[in-house]
């Protein structure tokens, strides 16, 4: 049975954050549920996510801001893949004439692709 008024890609979003941070059986609990990453009481309805989050924008995703810390209004985005796989904690962090840098800001300065930068460490 589908519920009214649902947005599909906001509802998926949704459930999938539930999914990994409140089920023990969910592929990804490990890495949410388990490490202690928790949802906003409000966010366990539908209705209370969409109130903070608004809808999800066609081509983004749910993405916390700081990896660290649990889902909340002000720690969430709706981001696209590159700044989803840029926001990861394990990036490298690259120094050279003293200026520290994660590995894809080099490469934009350098105009070369992240790849060629991890080939050449």
């Amino acid at each position: 049975m589908r519920r009214k008024n649902v947005h599909p890609p906001t509802y998926r979003s949704w459930q999938m954050m539930k999914n990994r941070c409140l089920n023990p059986q969910a592929f990804d609990f490990w890495y949410y549920g388990n490490k202690g990453i928790t949802i906003p009481a409000h966010w366990h309805t539908y209705e209370g996510f969409v109130a903070d989050m608004g809808l999800r924008p066609d081509g983004l995703t749910l993405d916390r801001k700081d990896t660290l810390k649990s889902y909340s209004k002000d720690n969430c985005q709706w981001a696209d893949r590159r700044m989803q796989s840029r926001n990861r904690p394990y990036t490298l962090d690259l120094q050279f004439n003293g200026v520290t840098r994660k590995t894809w800001e080099w490469a934009d300065f350098l105009k070369l692709r992240p790849k060629t930068i991890y080939m050449r460490l």
